[in-house]
């Protein structure tokens, strides 16, 4: 993904992530982390982001039969 890609990625996902919480008001979307990648707050913003570019940026250099872990988590 080429940063260009990327920043529209990013702006795209903010955008409908800010919708979603502005129409939803639910808890559960608060306690998922979706507030932090629509943070108002610049730095923040840019720490939560730039990790979610080196993970695709990774991801992108794998071949196809290579192996990634995911290092998030689901909890209910």
């Amino acid at each position: 993904m080429s940063p260009k890609e990327f920043s529209a990625y990013r702006r795209a996902f903010v955008n409908a992530m800010q919708r979603c919480l502005e129409d939803a008001k639910c808890p559960a979307l608060y306690e998922a982390g979706f507030p932090a990648y629509a943070q108002a707050n610049p730095l923040a913003s840019l720490v939560f982001w730039t990790r979610v570019r080196i993970v695709a940026e990774y991801v992108d250099g794998l071949r196809p039969f290579d192996r990634a872990l995911d290092f998030g988590c689901w909890g209910v």
